[in-house]
């Protein structure tokens, strides 16, 4: 069980990890296009 635990929390921050160079990247790319697909997503929401 605790492995387990462990594992989904290394999971988790590499997910976090991908997810923030993806944020970088798109920012620093693509800036308009990633804010446009944040408010599609917010207004979905």
């Amino acid at each position: 069980m605790q492995s387990t635990q462990q594992f989904l929390q290394e999971d988790v921050e590499v997910i976090g990890l991908g997810y923030d160079l993806m944020m970088t990247r798109s920012f620093k790319l693509d800036g308009d296009v990633w804010t446009m697909v944040w408010y599609w997503l917010k207004w979905l929401g």
